[in-house]
């Protein structure tokens, strides 16, 4: 898929948001659950786009992420009622000047770019422990990977990810 070929966030968002919703709704049996999960996909889609442009079939992509991310919410008890009691967090982006953001968001695009460059083996065991929350016993139980390799896998990434980081002086 090429970029031009790659939706953008609102396509995603009105032409899968309503089947998301549904899917998620089958998992947890509320509806205000079933927005949240849902909700909570796209705001990770929105905070890295870069993970749509390889994306083939984006409805069943957006079905597994949204039961992942279901299943994530029934296994951690993270219910609408355990989130408002952190909603404090959401205000760590409220004190941050135009410049703070800009800084942010140039390390997000560098990152970004790391991860693209990075061998498949690599990227997955960085993304799925890093981005995608999952621990090195999960990973490993769901890929047949035996947890050390994942782990010098991850440190192979994190390293890279660094160096890039540090060549284009965005990290000491």
């Amino acid at each position: 898929m090429s970029d031009a070929d790659t939706p953008g966030i609102e396509e995603v968002f009105i032409g899968h948001y309503p089947a998301m919703v549904r899917r998620a709704r089958q998992v947890l049996r509320s509806d205000i659950d079933a927005e949240d999960a849902a909700q909570e996909v796209l705001l990770r889609i929105l905070k890295a786009p870069h993970l749509l442009s390889g994306v083939e079939r984006m409805g069943a992509w957006l079905y597994t992420l949204v039961h992942r991310r279901c299943v994530d919410i029934i296994r951690g008890g993270v219910r609408r009622r355990d989130k408002e009691t952190r909603a404090g967090a959401e205000e760590l982006f409220a004190g941050l000047d135009l410049e703070e953001m800009m800084e942010r968001e140039a390390v997000c695009a560098a990152v970004a770019e790391s991860l693209d460059a990075l061998e498949p083996d690599l990227r997955f065991a960085f993304v799925e422990n890093v981005l995608e929350g999952r621990t090195f016993r999960e990973i490993s139980r769901r890929s047949q990977i035996p947890m050390g390799t994942l782990m010098a896998r991850k440190k192979k990434a994190t390293d890279a990810i660094r160096r890039r980081l540090q060549r284009r002086g965005l990290l000491d």
